[in-house]
């Protein structure tokens, strides 16, 4: 795949003699080889990928319908920047669920108003962020929501615990499109 800077081919679509095809990509000219469908039954892994990217397509079809959706992915700064499309930003922002980067439990000794923080990435926008404690015997310590502070999510503690050796925090991130990101640790 080559970028066409000549004048010559400025603009040109389609394909030519079903040898190469021009596409255009923003105010660029692709120049590529014709596409030769192949003959090979599609793998089970291949077929899952598929139909992710239909739901994909199906959740970006939606979003834009809605004129207040639509607005949350125009905003976006690749978006903004001629970078990417409103629909591309959807389609990615499905495809693409929120990373735990990192949890901090250094501030937390099991006393009421301790706080745990933790660093979130997400492509476009992270929506819930809960957390739940559970003693190592799986019984339920306490669970809420936690809070942006700056660049980090904290969870201030409600509940005090004399020890939480073996205690098991649990996070689940959910981001616009549902996708949903789950990390255990134990403390």
């Amino acid at each position: 795949m080559a970028k066409s800077l000549n004048i010559l081919t400025m603009d040109f679509r389609g394909e030519v003699g079903k040898t190469i095809v021009f596409r255009q990509r923003g105010k660029k000219t692709i120049v590529a080889r014709f596409p030769r469908p192949t003959q090979a039954q599609p793998t089970e892994k291949q077929l899952k990928l598929r139909s992710k990217f239909q739901e994909a397509v199906l959740y970006a079809k939606t979003v834009l319908a809605s004129p207040a959706q639509k607005a949350l992915y125009q905003a976006a700064p690749k978006v903004k920047r001629k970078l990417m499309s409103a629909y591309n930003a959807a389609i990615n922002d499905y495809l693409t669920p929120p990373v735990v980067h990192h949890i901090d439990v250094s501030h937390y000794h099991g006393a009421i108003g301790n706080k745990l923080y933790f660093t979130l990435l997400d492509d476009f926008s992270v929506q819930s962020v809960k957390v739940a404690l559970h003693q190592s015997n799986g019984t339920l310590i306490e669970e809420g929501e936690a809070t942006k502070e700056g660049m980090q999510y904290a969870y201030t503690a409600t509940t005090a615990q004399s020890s939480i050796t073996g205690s098991v925090l649990t996070l689940t991130v959910t981001d616009l499109p549902k996708n949903v990101t789950e990390k255990k640790q134990t403390l």
